[in-house]
């Protein structure tokens, strides 16, 4: 890949983190969640696709089903980081993959709560790249695997900042530097 392109990963990343929070203009998940998988399998296939030969489709699919499908398993339950009286115990449905750590709800401060659901959320969004890359190259997996565990941190900094989350500045700030994570976790893996 070209350094432009490669200088522009993290950017659109960003970019499409954003719009599948709700930024920018309206669009249905679908559209958000094969994007975001797109954009996340894409580079790496053109990449490692031609050590494959023909063999690569088949991770593809497979690395962009799971992309697909774990950007589709977070709905913004861990992004208030314990800011939101809206909790599992009171008014908020189970993200898909909470079930995970939810033996762990009112045993731990909900700010690391909400931040381990961010962390397996981010996680799941990158799973299938992370798949795919790991048998090829499981330094470049683990740099990917690590951006997405790395989600929280985008949450942390905006709230930090932005503790009254005013026009949801801290929200935005996540979802921007969330996305942000993994476009600089691509640049290192196809760099």
């Amino acid at each position: 890949m070209s350094n432009p392109v490669l200088f522009a990963l993290p950017f659109f990343m960003a970019f499409v983190s954003r719009w599948h929070g709700g930024g920018f203009f309206k669009a249905p998940k679908v559209l958000k969640n094969a994007v975001w998988a797109g954009a996340l399998t894409v580079p790496v296939v053109l990449a490692y696709g031609p050590l494959l030969g023909f063999h690569a489709a088949w991770p593809a699919l497979v690395a962009f089903a799971l992309c697909f499908a774990g950007k589709a398993t977070g709905h913004g339950g861990g992004m208030d980081l314990g800011h939101s009286p809206k909790e599992p115990s009171n008014g908020r449905d189970l993200e898909k993959l909470e079930f995970i750590i939810f033996p762990l709800f009112d045993r731990i401060p909900r700010y690391w709560y909400d931040a381990l659901l961010l962390a397996l959320t981010g996680l799941a969004a990158v799973s299938g790249a992370v798949i795919a890359l790991t048998p090829l190259n499981p330094i470049h997996g683990l740099i990917l695997a690590a951006a997405g565990l790395l989600k929280p941190l985008g949450y942390m900094i905006g709230w930090k900042n932005f503790p009254d989350n005013k026009n949801g500045a801290a929200t935005v700030t996540g979802e921007v530097m969330a996305g942000f994570l993994v476009g600089l976790a691509l640049v290192a893996v196809l760099s």
